[in-house]
Order: structure tokens, then C-alpha cells, then sequence
């Protein structure tokens, strides 16, 4: 490798990548769908996406994540994912590069661009989070950029110690309007197995 450019776009950049992207993605969905077989909520599953950008400065790659359930418990992240890049040319690895943080963004900017598109007409000024985990502090973090006049989250989890410990997380900076997350409030909400009516 001749050398690593750390790039992080913000929040707003990624979410048009991220558009740009769904676009190929839906093209793919479109050509040929199928019934997928996947494990359980609670079992491991590994999953593979190949990927090409054309373009100016084309690359091509694959991101592997592998999803376990029972890490959590252990005290360690559900999931951990690493990204390889190939030259599009000589097909030879430019980069493998470690991708949990990369793969939290990615889903969370597609979360906030799916909530943009779909609330056009009417944006919603909170949202309601179900699981408080890394990837919806992440999209928490997303829907702040893509809906500017979201100012409550709602938040809910099976295990009341992760709510109270996400809300934590957030509120200081939520309350304070920082730019790291502009929601105005942050509440925990229903920590029982199953929603209040």
C-alpha cells in the first residue's frame, strides 16, 4: 500500500452518498429478487456485500460483517465488520481497513435518508428508537442532519440499563443543541418487554 487518506464526510455529504448508493442498490433488488434463508434474531449470521463506484475514481470492494447476538451480553459489540478494497484494474487489495465504524455510518446515513425522502411532505419533529445500541446512536446522529427540525427521540430497549444508558449518552449533548446531535430532547421511554398502550 502507497499510502492511507482518512476521509470522513459529514453527516450531510453522507447521506447524499449514501442516496447515490441506495440507487445502485435498488437497480440490484430490482434485476433479480429472491427468497433469502437467514438464521434467527438471536443466532450469528456473516454477511457479505460486494460493491463498485465508477466515476472519476473508481473502486471496487467487499464489506464482511458478522453479527453476534450473544457478543452483547459478553460485554462486546453485536457486531464487527471489516472492508477490503481492490483496484478496479489489477483486481489486486488496495486497503483492508477495519469497517464497524464505516458500516454504522453507512446504515445509519441510508436510516436518515429513508426518513428524509419519506416525510417530505410532513418531517416529523421526533423520532422513536427501538434497540439502543451503536447503530441507532448513529442514526440519532444521521436524522439530526437529514430532519434539522427533529427536536425529541423516544427511546426503548428490552434491557432498561441500555435505555437509561443511551439516553445518558445523548442527553448532554442533546440538550445543549450541540452540533454532535441537535434533537432537543432525549427520553427514555417503556423499559419493558413490550410497549405501554
Amino acid at each position: 500500500m502507497r499510502g492511507v487518506l482518512a476521509v470522513t464526510p459529514d453527516e450531510p455529504q453522507t447521506v447524499r452518498l449514501c442516496e447515490q448508493t441506495a440507487r445502485v442498490e435498488w437497480r440490484v433488488l430490482d434485476h433479480g429478487r429472491g427468497v433469502e434463508e437467514r438464521p434467527g434474531a438471536d443466532q450469528p449470521l456473516d454477511v457479505g456485500l460486494p460493491a463498485y463506484r465508477g466515476g472519476d475514481s473508481p473502486v471496487a470492494g467487499m464489506k464482511w460483517i458478522a453479527s453476534f447476538p450473544g457478543n452483547v451480553a459478553a460485554g462486546l459489540e453485536r457486531a464487527s465488520a471489516s472492508i477490503t478494497l481492490n483496484s478496479p484494474v489489477t483486481g489486486q487489495p488496495s486497503a483492508f481497513i477495519e469497517g464497524s465504524v464505516i458500516s454504522a455510518k453507512r446504515t445509519a446515513a441510508s436510516a436518515a435518508l429513508a426518513a428524509r425522502v419519506h416525510t417530505e411532505q410532513d418531517p416529523p419533529a421526533g423520532v422513536v428508537l427501538i434497540g439502543c445500541g451503536v447503530i441507532n446512536l448513529e442514526i440519532l446522529r444521521f436524522l439530526a442532519a437529514a430532519l434539522p427540525g427533529l427536536r425529541e427521540a423516544v427511546l426503548y430497549d428490552t434491557d432498561p440499563a441500555r435505555a437509561e444508558a443511551f439516553a445518558r449518552t445523548c442527553a448532554p449533548h442533546v440538550v445543549r443543541g450541540s452540533t454532535w446531535c441537535t434533537p432537543r430532547s432525549v427520553s427514555a421511554c417503556s423499559t419493558s418487554r413490550s410497549p405501554s398502550s
